[in-house]
């Protein structure tokens, strides 16, 4: 697989022992699982809060489609007193803006034979490229509401066997896990090596 991490960071990610971070996301999930496993192997003290509880006690009736699309609406939303209130009683630093897209591609397929005597068989290798986008806006709620982006991009190669058009034998390219691992050892990197217990 090919992995390529693009940053455009307005401030240096610090991160104080006992804060905490949420991540807004259709998957959040993926994110958070991949965010999980980062910080358990660097040994970092940071709290994940569920996205449903920040949303629902922080954005009351805000239009919520906006909210992840209007990254200049999110951050005036943020600043009002109700907010930062919430902000405060959760010990938040981090709101993680995360977005996913994944595709594929088909390239080719090559034909084959293979017997002997009394008879042989006909095979084709099916390949597909397959990619994936991931971006993760931060927001550092104490540092001026500073937002920065990094992203990643894995494309791999997803190949099929087949026998008489019947799926047999398959590789495929899992480069949406490839790709959450590898950004959120990035954020997770930029915590270890920037930890901060002056804020």
């Amino acid at each position: 697989d090919s992995i390529i991490i693009e940053e455009n960071l307005k401030f240096t990610p610090v991160l104080k022992s006992g804060e905490a971070l949420t991540i807004i996301s259709d998957k959040e999930k993926m994110f958070r699982d991949c965010l999980s496993e980062a910080i358990k192997k660097k040994n970092i003290n940071v709290g994940i809060i569920p996205s449903n509880e920040f949303r629902t006690t922080v954005f009351i009736g805000m239009n919520d489609e906006k909210l992840k699309h209007d990254l200049d609406y999110f951050i005036f939303s943020l600043k009002k007193p109700e907010a930062i209130a919430k902000i405060n009683e959760f010990n938040l630093r981090y709101i993680i803006l995360f977005e996913c897209l994944t595709e594929s591609k088909y390239l080719d397929t090559e034909w084959g034979a293979e017997g002997g005597y009394g008879g042989f068989v006909v095979f084709g290798i099916h390949t597909w490229e397959r990619g994936t986008y991931i971006e993760a806006k931060l927001v550092d709620v104490k540092q001026d509401f500073g937002t920065g982006t990094i992203s990643t991009r894995v494309t791999g190669k997803t190949e099929l066997v087949t026998t008489c058009l019947i799926p047999t034998i398959g590789w495929k390219a899992y480069t949406e896990g490839e790709a959450c691992k590898a950004l959120a050892n990035k954020i997770v990197n930029y915590w270890a090596n920037n930890k901060s217990d002056k804020d």
